[in-house]
């Protein structure tokens, strides 16, 4: 067929020079005859007519290959028809005909003459070059082969065995295609050597195939041609120039009509013209799906289109499964030419009023890209691209044709043939290397190869799974587990369901997610994940059923203790998956997360507000626009759930202001709190009555330092909403802060007070019955000057990467050390007491404390402790110097082997220690 290629193909074609040659002459000579039809010219003389067609002179020599042999034979006028033809073809570069250049013809086979009209078949100066000119053969009365209408050409035009395999593979597998084959030709008893046979479109093809007679249909290139020669733009496979932009619209396929094959016959049936009508709508209706979705036409036409497709799609319009294995079948062929719009062939089932496509004029001689035709659409194919049924279905058929044993099975089949064809040509011609049987099989073999990569790719998938407890009345341990899924790939990957340890398995479909855009499913349960790489997730119930259950009743006792450390449930659960390419499945365990349900709305941080979306949510703040801050009007105040201060922008308060919280709610802020109260008049700052927490106050990253003095905070506890997580009721998170004569008390978070990342200075601050560490320095330099830690279940002072002082501090019943330096700590201790505390001062883990001038009175355990707790930082050392320490219950001091504390002097002994098992027992920390 007429042939449209965007970039050269490879290879050249037999006879290009002879096409150049053409070309450049009628351009020179005569290039108003690239316009020119053929009744333009003028009749021209008897021509010498090529030697096969000239009178008989004697019997041809019989050729026993084991070929059948169809023999021709044309009067001398036909002959000479045939002969301008071929001679017109070449002086324009293509050849162009009419009903007048078809001429009788007698055809014999085995003995037997049947009246036959013949012409000369093909667009491209291939079928008439040389001595082997290409017929299309219409037998008037009689079938040979059991075909009405068929083809004879020159081998090398079909690539020579490579059609006919292509074409043997194709109905193999269900798929329309013509029936091919080898003859000799003899023409006015001439022997013209070995040609290719194959049948044309017409009701005999279907029925041996087994098909309802229909319409066959196509979309017709005469405009496509016709604009090209206007503007002498004809190309060959190895010769294109450049298409003027007028002719762009009319060489696509939107310009093209639909027509049938034999349309007479159609016509003279009222089933079989109700079926042209439904297929001409679908054609026009593909046709539709190109407009809709290109870029070349204006918005008034693609909003038509789409108003005409009146919501169809490509399911609605094509057999999507045959049309899958066929572009399977072109995808391990390297197909390329018969995915061109001009070269697409339809067939009609009038039965479930559907196109089928019918596998033609291949070129497979001449390999495309190796990719799988989805993944280099072009032209009308990227329609078909966005049908996942199609997509998934090229892929399926793609695993069953690059299934191991599939290229063996098919040549075993075919190779009798193959080798009989193969012989058969080799004796008429030279046969090139690459169209030898072994040959095309090891380019195939290597293709498979290349195909199997992208069928089976090696990490399919990727997952998160997550299990969130219920408390159940029925059963013990009962909620649900999440599984979030997708692709990693383009290539389709189905997930069948879910596996536990003691052999449950689930299908994943009934566990879908509503929602989940872009997921298929399969006829086995199993979910296709979208190749787009979008999220799929399942959901479904949890019991002790399916759990570890030496995990069961520790997960039981937490829930009934209303436990905030419910644990970590032992969940061995696998998800089973395959390409969707591949029959055998692969697992992959799940690692599961605990969450609670909650978490999935609390929403994480907030978000910043606008100044004036501030403004309107908190009547008590004003905007003070010389200073540009925020500031707290004096009072006492009920905040209206969190108080999220603007980006950038300073809260201000002074005097006496006293601010109420939700139990949910917190001061948020990414720039400096400028509190400053009074000495008998603090800022206070709390949970609303009748509650006994608020989530406090987090400082994070602000530009600039904060400055608080008499300042009170009472009955913090941390934030934890979804993945935002602070430790400290008052947290300042690289945010640089200088507090004063301020009260923390009553704080009931992980830290009292943490600061991270940040220099600080804390002077005559009171931390007061605090749950857990009074204060918590993380990676910090500064001062803690005369503060007062008391009535603390913890730590008084705990840092970690720090370099801090310590000067005239009070440490006062406190539930565990007074000072704790750790990770790489420096630590400098001056002047205080620590009266009442587990543990007076630890250094720990290669950190450093100089104490000097300190008190430690009635220590619970020891006054001084020098230890490895993480064994990656290694020793700890401490220097203490005039301390005074009495009733220490434990002893004075404990220091592990390889570490060292230097009292008054004097190294003290050192003993090897279970660090583990002390805290096990509470003697080196809570």
């Amino acid at each position: 067929m007429l042939t449209k290629t965007d970039r050269p193909t490879e290879g050249f074609w037999l006879g290009v020079a002879l096409l150049l040659t053409g070309l450049g002459i009628g351009l020179l000579l005569d290039p108003s005859s690239w316009s020119s039809r053929p009744d333009d010219v003028a009749p021209a003389k008897d021509l010498p007519l090529h030697r096969y067609l000239r009178p008989p002179e004697g019997l041809p020599e019989p050729v026993d290959n084991g070929l059948a042999t169809i023999e021709v034979s044309i009067e001398p006028e036909a002959a000479q028809t045939l002969q301008r033809v071929r001679e017109r073809a070449l002086d324009r570069g293509m050849i162009i005909q009419t009903d007048d250049d078809t001429v009788d013809a007698v055809i014999t086979i085995d003995g037997r003459p049947m009246d036959a009209d013949v012409r000369i078949k093909g667009d491209w100066l291939d079928h008439v070059i040389g001595d082997k000119w290409s017929l299309r053969i219409t037998l008037k009365d009689d079938k040979a082969f059991g075909m009405r209408v068929f083809s004879v050409q020159a081998p090398s035009t079909r690539g020579h065995l490579w059609e006919w395999l292509v074409l043997e593979a194709s109905r193999r597998e269900g798929l329309l295609a013509p029936r091919s084959d080898f003859v000799n030709l003899v023409v006015n008893g001439h022997a013209a050597g070995v040609y290719y046979l194959e049948e044309h479109f017409s009701k005999e093809l279907l029925e041996s195939q087994d098909r309802r007679e229909g319409p066959i249909v196509l979309w017709d290139e005469s405009t496509h041609w016709d604009s090209l020669l206007q503007a002498h733009d004809v190309f060959s496979k190895e010769v294109e120039f450049s298409t003027p932009e007028s002719a762009r619209d009319a060489i696509e396929v939107p310009a093209a009509f639909v027509r049938a094959y034999g349309e007479k016959r159609l016509g003279s049936s009222d089933s079989l013209n109700r079926s042209y009508f439904s297929a001409v709508e679908q054609m026009r209706d593909l046709q539709r799906l190109v407009i809709a979705s290109g870029d070349r036409q204006s918005r008034q036409r693609r909003m038509q289109a789409l108003e005409d497709l009146k919501g169809k799609t490509l399911e609605r319009l094509v057999d999507v499964d045959r049309l899958a294995m066929a572009h399977a079948l072109a995808s391990l062929f390297q197909i390329e030419h018969s995915l061109y719009w001009q070269n697409m062939r339809f067939y009609h089932d009038p039965v479930v009023d559907r196109l089928e496509p019918i596998m033609f004029d291949n070129m497979a001689q001449t390999p495309s890209a190796r990719e799988p035709v989805p993944h280099r659409p072009e032209g009308i194919v990227k329609q078909f691209v966005s049908s996942d049924a199609y997509y998934n279905g090229v892929f399926r058929h793609l695993g069953e044709l690059c299934a191991p044993g599939y290229l063996d099975r098919l040549f075993d089949a075919l190779r009798p043939d193959l080798e009989r064809f193969e012989a058969a040509l080799m004796a008429d011609a030279p046969l090139p290397e690459p169209f030898r049987v072994d040959s095309m099989l090891q380019r195939l073999r290597t293709q498979v190869a290349f195909l199997r990569t992208v069928v089976y790719p090696v990490d399919p998938l990727n997952c998160m799974a997550t299990y969130e407890l219920v408390e159940g009345e029925q059963t013990p341990v009962s909620g649900f587990v999440n599984v979030s899924a997708w692709s990693t790939t383009q290539t389709p990957v189905v997930v069948e369901g879910f596996r536990f340890s003691n052999g449950v398995f689930i299908a994943a479909q009934p566990r879908l997610v509503p929602g989940s855009l872009g997921a298929g499913t399969t006829s086995s349960g199993g979910v296709v994940l979208p190749r787009d790489g979008r999220t799929v997730h399942f959901r479904f119930e949890l019991d002790e059923r399916l759990a570890n259950l030496e995990t069961v009743d520790g997960v039981l006792q937490a829930v009934l203790e209303k436990s905030e450390q419910k644990g970590q449930l032992e969940l061995d659960i696998e998800i089973v998956s395959r390409p969707i390419g591949a029959d055998a499945t692969s697992s992959e365990p799940l690692t599961v997360r605990r969450i609670e349900a909650s978490w999935i709305d609390e929403g994480g941080r907030p978000v910043a507000p606008t100044l004036a979306e501030a403004l309107e949510r908190h009547p008590f703040l004003e905007w003070d626009p010389v200073e540009r801050w925020l500031v707290i009007q004096h009072g006492t105040w009920d905040v209206d759930g969190d108080l999220v201060v603007p980006h950038g922008t300073v809260l201000r308060a002074r005097g006496i202001v006293r601010l109420r919280f939700d139990p949910d709610a917190v001061l948020l802020t990414d720039a400096p709190l400028d509190f400053e109260g009074l000495a008998d008049g603090p800022i206070v700052l709390e949970p609303k009555e009748g509650f006994d927490r608020w989530k406090g106050v987090a400082v994070l990253e602000a530009d600039g330092r904060s400055t608080w003095r008499y300042v009170t905070v009472r009955n913090t506890d941390a934030v934890a909403r979804a993945g935002w997580v602070v430790t400290g009721g008052i947290t300042f998170y690289h945010s640089p802060v200088t507090m004063q004569d301020c009260l923390i008390e009553g704080t009931l978070a992980e830290d009292g007070t943490n600061i991270f990342g940040a220099d600080f200075l804390m002077e005559r601050v009171t931390f007061a019955g605090c749950v857990s560490d009074s204060f918590d320095g993380d990676f910090v330099s500064g001062t803690v000057r005369e503060c007062t830690f008391r009535d603390g279940l913890a730590d008084g002072v705990d840092v970690s990467g720090s370099d801090i002082d310590i000067l005239d501090c009070r440490f006062l019943n406190m539930g565990d050390k007074a000072v704790s330096a750790g990770e790489r700590s420096i630590v400098r201790v001056r002047g205080g007491l620590a009266d009442g505390v587990s543990i007076g001062i630890a250094s720990k883990d290669d950190s450093t404390v100089d104490a000097r001038d300190m008190t430690i009175l009635g220590a619970r355990t020891y006054a001084l402790a020098a230890f490895i707790k993480k064994p990656e930082f290694g020793p700890a050392r401490m220097t203490a110097t005039n301390i005074t320490i009495r009733d220490s219950v434990l002893g004075d001091s404990i220091v592990q082997s390889g570490c060292s504390v230097e009292l008054e002097g004097a190294l003290l002994p050192t003993v090897d220690l279970d660090v583990n098992r002390l805290y096990e027992e509470k003697i080196l920390g809570q």
